[in-house]
């Protein structure tokens, strides 16, 4: 006959997906009983881990975890939770959006696909006619250049994530990934220039009766060529 029962101190809460999480401490006569004791649910939630330890009476205190929720609790898809990632990534030189430009300023050179960039900024006089360069002593007067040696810049990258709790994965969350959309759900942040959303993978973990689904949105680069990526659109 078992002698196990439930001890005081069950904790838990829910959260803003309608995910509850209950943990209930049993008490267990013998180690045959740390993996059998306590209740197959728990405030309607089922059973997804346990722990157990051992006291010094050689008895041992179980720890069972319940995860889950219901319907009722749950706002879904229509209320998600929305998170924002952002950081600076580094990119060849070559990849900046303005590089025609800081090529012509900067008095960079191209070859096999590589841009340098002279130690001196160019000698703006040297078009304005002879007289105009008078005096000079060639490299002394010339600024330094700020992009001799740069290989690389900083750019901003920006994920968006829409969070929500289903009792079943749907059907269609793969259905758009890889296409591209101009409103992610939500009031997703918005960048200068820069409008098209990369659908980008979702993952989901099962959550005892219930799955926690995450749906990810990627911002491209303003000059993204439209070839690249299908058009699409999300339900």
């Amino acid at each position: 006959m078992s002698t196990s029962f439930e001890l005081l101190g069950a904790q838990g809460g829910r959260d803003e997906n309608g995910i509850a999480s209950v943990t209930v401490p049993y008490f267990a006569q013998t180690i045959d009983e740390v993996f059998s004791v306590g209740a197959a649910t728990y405030l309607g939630l089922p059973q997804v881990s346990r722990t157990f330890q051992a006291n010094e009476d050689g008895t041992f205190t179980v720890q069972v975890t319940y995860d889950g929720g219901d319907s009722s609790s749950m706002p879904g898809r229509e209320k998600p939770t929305y998170s924002l990632n952002s950081s600076f990534e580094e990119e060849p030189i070559e990849a900046h959006p303005n590089i025609n430009d800081i090529v012509t300023k900067y008095g960079g050179t191209w070859k096999d696909g590589r841009v340098t960039f002279p130690s001196k900024m160019p000698d703006e006089k040297k078009d304005t006619g002879g007289l105009s360069n008078a005096g000079t002593t060639g490299d002394s007067e010339q600024k330094p250049n700020p992009m001799c040696g740069v290989e690389k810049y900083k750019k901003l990258s920006v994920q968006w994530s829409v969070t929500y709790a289903a009792t079943v994965i749907p059907g269609s969350v793969l259905a758009a990934v890889g296409r591209v959309i101009s409103n992610p759900p939500g009031s997703a942040p918005q960048v200068a220039g820069r409008t098209k959303w990369l659908v980008m993978p979702p993952t989901a973990s099962k959550r005892g009766n219930v799955a926690e689904i995450t749906e990810n949105y990627f911002l491209l680069d303003e000059g993204t060529a439209t070839e690249i990526y299908k058009l699409g659109s999300i339900s």
